[in-house]
């Protein structure tokens, strides 16, 4: 999941006291949705609503500092507000009648984000035009969840880099009356709706955390493509028993217990990393072969086997497929047992997740917190810092907006707490160094894991990609200790294993050398970050990252091509403002803008396969893709046919023409057609 949002709409955004500003932009709508539904109310009147909270909320968004919204505010709103009325704003929502008015909202809503109470109907929302959305709510099953299908989102431009549509729970592994599989089928309208506004989203998907599906085959039967479905501390109960013979069992007897989770092709998928030992009344690590889990640690009393997975241990490998979808899933799997020779079908009560098995054997238990004390987290979302574990607004010390990764602030958890609505709550303390005004100070924040998850990996991948600016280094030692190399950004790194040192994991290369597994310094997989970037148009320099001081413009006629170092970001000692992109040239930084500077090759195959030469005295072909060997020249307004692109990471790109040979992809030499 990667795992979460808040990005600008359209490249001519603004954010302007807590809404966007711009011209709006083109919806996937719902034909039988109206957005006139108060037309009778003049515009002196005043929109009721249910939820102080939420009044107080909607209001702030939209820059009006009395709290009193009128329906002539609503309509003759010029940009789109920011709703944030999730956990680290405020406690469940006790209503959201008011809701309905924002219909009139001449430009939609940018962000709508409501942290629901159980119960509470969803009916205000209906028809609402978002661009982001996050819903978060218990019991969305024996509730009004249908009302989504009529919401419309806002075409995402091309080139958002993410987007997630979130339909999740408050309450992971115990959400007892979340969504079920056949609830999927029942929203396809908002996934299909939600989908088709996000197509050109570089890294789009929902999430489908803390509720209790466990088949997920709905993604692959209809038109979703290039999309990530995120299910973490799903609450999955299953009705097929595991049959135990109890004569000759023991408690050395190894018990096989299939997985019942299907993933997007209808295939089994199990993730789980431990499994509940009724004997010692701890979770153990879990013995699978393929799918099937080694159950051990039963005693003939038990009515459950529990298996789960520990996030502290980093979130599921992601199960990819040919469509281009990819799942991460994982939750406390329950899976009743049967003491008998020949299965005897009767119903089964469900398990409550309360405490631990005593006194009451009946009931599994809760699962504990997964982080050690002493681990460091970091925030994905924006969050808050609080006085104490029950939130409210009047508490918060310190705010951290949604950064880059490479700048996401951090925090080390030294204890666990509760607020009075149950939730859990990391007590932590800040150890960002280059926040001068909060580094050490001290409080509770959510422990929900879409919004923080441990900085270090905990699984071994493949390969991962040196992503620091400043790039990292490579030691001899686990510790450490006695460096051997200095890695660039960008640089591709094969891993051989994964190991621990303390509460800090490592990975070994294939050479025997030890390089950080920290996530803000490195990431799983190919990263590609520009070699040679263009300026489109006129382009200043400037002395430092934050593009202040200037030491160099370069005019439009020059077409200035530069060589990057490194890509950063801006305002990286700033808690509150959240940084664009640079690039580090030669004298300085230049902006990063996608309006102002390019690639300067091509990064993908065009859609046409063919290219055209555009370089005054040509170009020339190759045998092998660094360029050498026999070569033969192209001429200018050839049109040249296209097999592949070859994407070289940390090098330049080659295009391979049908005929094998291989040409340049720098966009002064050859042009798309």
């Amino acid at each position: 999941m990667k795992q979460l949002m808040k990005i600008g709409l359209v490249a001519a955004s603004l954010i302007v006291g807590g809404c966007i500003a711009q011209n709006p932009a083109s919806v996937r709508a719902d034909a039988n949705a109206s957005s006139q539904v108060n037309a009778d109310k003049p515009d002196t009147d005043e929109v009721s609503f249910g939820d102080p909270a939420l009044q107080k909320i909607v209001a702030d968004s939209m820059g009006i500092r009395s709290g009193t919204i009128t329906y002539g505010d609503i309509r003759h709103f010029k940009g789109q507000p920011y709703i944030s009325a999730i956990p680290q704003a405020v406690e469940n929502l006790t209503s959201l009648k008011g809701l309905e008015s924002l219909n009139e909202l001449p430009n939609g809503i940018y962000y709508l984000g409501l942290n629901i109470q159980a119960g509470v109907s969803l009916a205000p929302i209906a028809g609402l035009t978002v661009s982001q959305l996050s819903i978060q709510q218990d019991g969305m099953h024996t509730n009004d969840f249908e009302v989504l299908n009529t919401l419309k989102f806002h075409d995402m431009p091309a080139g958002t880099a993410f987007n997630q549509v979130e339909i999740v729970g408050n309450t992971g592994n115990a959400n007892r009356a979340g969504l079920v599989n056949d609830d999927l089928n029942k929203l396809a309208p908002l996934f299909n709706r939600a989908y088709e506004a996000n197509k050109t989203v570089k890294d789009f998907g929902f999430n489908l955390s803390n509720q209790r599906i466990t088949d997920f085959s709905f993604f692959n039967s209809g038109p979703i493509k290039n999309t990530d479905v995120f299910a973490t501390d799903e609450y999955q109960v299953f009705s097929d028993k595991v049959q135990i013979d109890p004569e000759g069992f023991t408690e050395n007897t190894e018990v096989k217990v299939p997985t019942q989770v299907k993933g997007m092709d209808g295939e089994p998928v199990q993730t789980s990393t431990r499994i509940w030992n009724a004997r010692t009344s701890q979770w153990d690590a879990i013995k699978k072969q393929g799918t099937t889990t080694l159950a051990t640690g039963l005693v003939s009393t038990d009515k459950w086997i529990i298996v789960a997975n520990q996030l502290a241990h980093g979130y599921p490998e992601t199960i990819k497929y040919a469509n281009g979808n990819s799942l991460r899933v994982a939750g406390t799997q329950y899976y009743p047992i049967s003491w008998e020779k020949t299965p005897t079908p009767q119903p089964e009560p469900e398990p409550t997740p309360t405490p631990t098995p005593k006194p009451d054997p009946d009931l599994p238990p809760k699962p504990e917190p997964g982080l050690k004390k002493g681990t460091v987290v970091y925030a994905l979302k924006k969050v808050y810092l609080y006085q104490h574990p029950t939130f409210k607004k009047g508490e918060r010390t310190v705010g951290y907006v949604r950064k880059q990764r490479v700048n996401r602030p951090m925090f080390v958890v030294t204890g666990y707490a509760r607020s009075k609505a149950g939730l859990l709550r990391y007590q932590v303390r800040d150890v960002n160094h280059q926040y001068r005004h909060t580094d050490g100070r001290t409080g509770y924040i959510t422990a929900k894991s879409s919004y923080v998850r441990p900085v270090y990996y905990q699984t071994k991948h493949q390969t991962v990609t040196v992503i620091n600016p400043q790039g990292v280094n490579l030691y001899k030692n686990k510790n450490l200790t006695q460096r051997t190399r200095h890695l660039r950004q960008g640089q591709l790194l094969k891993v051989k294993r994964i190991v621990k040192h303390r509460l800090t994991t490592r990975y070994q290369l294939g050479n025997g050398n030890y390089v950080t597994a920290n996530r803000k310094l490195v990431k799983l997989g190919t990263v590609t970050y520009p070699k040679y970037v263009m300026a489109k148009g006129a382009l200043n320099r400037y002395q430092t990252v934050n593009l202040d001081k200037k030491n160099r413009h370069y005019q439009r006629k020059q077409r200035a091509i530069f060589k990057v170092s490194y890509t950063d970001y801006s305002r990286n000692t700033s808690n509150r403002l959240t940084g664009v992109k640079r690039y580090k040239v030669a004298g300085g930084y230049i902006s990063g803008n996608p309006r102002l500077v390019t690639n300067l090759y091509y990064q993908g195959r065009p859609h046409s396969r063919q290219v055209r030469v555009i370089a005054r005295s040509g170009i020339r072909g190759y045998q092998h893709q660094n360029l050498t060997g026999r070569s033969y020249k192209i001429s200018k307004g050839k049109v040249l046919k296209i097999r592949r692109i070859i994407v070289r990471n940390g090098l330049v790109n080659r295009y391979q023409l049908t005929n094998g040979h291989y040409i340049t992809a720098n966009k002064t030499f050859v042009k798309t057609k």
